[in-house]
């Protein structure tokens, strides 16, 4: 019997938990996923620096090839797959779990500081209104419509919106250019979900010494970026506590400043 490890290393090098480098450490083969979340300074360099052998996965690996991974636990290893960030954010990860546990295999979750609860506690808006989350992709042949989507049934039921950006091929979205595929869909729509006065907070390298989160309304987005991906937005609930307001409006506040 093996034992799977599903590792999250937070989202910079002075977010990872020492229970996570203990676990690394104490595995028999590591795979480093690569292409599910990006951070400043976590990679397979930092890890080998820091005495821990890794593989770089990519999603043929993880996805397709899953097989491989079975195998070694077959043969009693401690295999690990170290994620940026929280390590059952992403689904392939809870996929891989599970045919792991089908097999009898056991399984351990080292939990990090994921992308999401580190933006809302740096919003200082309320985790109770927090919405179902979604990601923009990029547009290949056809532009999904799902962020669209989610955005208005989270207004409808007063609860706030984190948006994901998409990863391809290497290349993160920016924030301008998740704005501009939210407004063409409001073009096709019409629904008044995105419109030029609406407030989205808007969050750069999260967990990077070079972090930056200010709000903005969606016309002036692309004015007030400063840094390179990654990055993500939150679009408020339409109706806010006082105390969201209050702390939005120092949010605002502090970003000019």
């Amino acid at each position: 019997m093996g034992h799977l490890l599903l590792v999250g290393l937070g989202l910079s090098w002075k977010l990872t938990t020492p229970m996570a480098i203990e676990a690394l450490k104490r595995s028999d083969v590591v795979y480093f996923d690569s292409y599910t979340s990006y951070s400043c300074d976590i990679n397979e360099n930092k890890l080998l620096n820091e005495g821990i052998n890794v593989i770089k996965a990519t999603r043929k690996d993880l996805e397709n090839e899953s097989h491989k991974i079975i195998k070694l636990l077959e043969e009693g290893k401690r295999v690990a797959i170290a994620s940026v960030g929280d390590p059952i954010i992403a689904t392939t990860h809870i996929a891989l779990a599970i045919e792991a546990a089908k097999h009898g295999h056991k399984i351990r979750i080292v939990p990090g500081v994921s992308v999401l609860c580190y933006f809302l506690s740096k919003t200082g808006l309320s985790s109770y209104k927090l919405g179902r989350s979604v990601t923009v992709t990029f547009p290949d042949n056809v532009m999904s419509e799902t962020p669209y989507r989610v955005l208005k049934a989270n207004d409808e039921q007063g609860l706030h919106t984190v948006m994901f950006l998409d990863i391809k091929d290497g290349r993160m979205m920016r924030a301008e250019e998740a704005i501009r595929i939210l407004l063409e869909l409001e073009k096709r729509f019409g629904e008044g979900v995105i419109y030029p006065e609406r407030l989205v907070i808007v969050g750069e390298r999260l967990g990077c010494d070079d972090e930056r989160i200010f709000v903005s309304s969606v016309s002036e987005v692309q004015q007030m970026i400063k840094n390179e991906p990654p990055h993500i937005l939150l679009f408020p609930a339409r109706k806010l506590h006082f105390v969201e307001e209050e702390g939005l409006q120092w949010l605002m506040r502090s970003a000019i400043e």
